[in-house]
């Protein structure tokens, strides 16, 4: 009975645990032109930044930053352009951060 009582708590905190979706290169390879903006934030949740030019289009940034432990080894900034909604375009860059001055940046996201 005491395990039931241990189980069952975990059982449901664990069930509510999701992880955010998040912009991987593969995913990036999945986008295509055409694609509605709100299946691209339901796939691959709230891009980490929007920048408008005029008033129809928009260009959603992802960044998705390559660790080996600790450490960024690589950064990936994904970047998919909106019109009207839909996609109408893609592109990426990829960056390595500096070796040192990496750890002083206020930015959480540094553009190297």
């Amino acid at each position: 009975m005491k395990v039931l009582k241990f189980i069952l708590p975990m059982l449901l905190l664990t069930g509510c645990f999701s992880r955010q979706a998040a912009m991987t290169r593969d995913g990036y390879s999945d986008v295509e032109v055409g694609m509605s903006a709100s299946d691209v934030t339901k796939l691959y949740g709230k891009p980490y930044n929007i920048y408008s030019k005029g008033d129809e289009k928009e260009t959603y940034e992802y960044i998705e930053k390559i660790r080996i432990g600790n450490e960024v080894i690589e950064q990936r900034r994904y970047y998919i352009v909106i019109v009207d909604g839909k996609v109408i375009g893609k592109y990426m860059k990829l960056s390595n951060p500096p070796t040192f001055n990496a750890i002083y940046s206020d930015d959480p996201y540094p553009n190297y």
